[in-house]
């Protein structure tokens, strides 16, 4: 009885440090697409006053790729983006490693006879992960 109990609680342990796992890479993810979003509206902002001078009779080419010096911003979006890339593949990971715990833990409350010790001790089910 006291294996079991100790055993359901290490799947608990577990259990709530992906679950941190992830709530930390979603904040990451979260964190890298504010900034690429930032570096978007920097890019767009750009080409729209280097189209504006050009319109407005600003004729000399060179004169506004002086005036207006590249942001730089592409290979900072690509940085993000790789980044990015290497946080979902982290983040499947995890919800991967959640689920093949999830699934563990409640075949220990679900089978015969430890579904009445998981009574006793108050364990229920937990549900499994899904990606939004």
């Amino acid at each position: 009885m006291i294996a079991y109990f100790n055993r359901m609680k290490k799947y608990q342990n577990r259990l709530d440090e992906v679950q941190a796992e992830v709530v930390n890479i979603t904040s990451k993810m979260n964190i890298l697409k504010a900034s690429m979003t930032q570096l978007l509206t920097q890019s767009t902002q750009y080409e729209r006053n280097v189209i504006q001078q050009i319109i407005s009779g600003f004729t000399n080419l060179v004169a506004v790729m002086n005036a207006f010096p590249n942001l730089n911003g592409n290979a900072v979006f690509i940085q993000n983006y790789q980044e990015m890339e290497k946080l979902e593949v982290e983040l499947q990971r995890c919800l991967n490693d959640y689920n093949g715990t999830v699934k563990v833990y409640n075949d220990g409350i679900n089978t015969f006879p430890a579904m009445i010790l998981a009574f006793i001790f108050g364990f229920k089910k937990k549900n499994f992960a899904r990606r939004n």
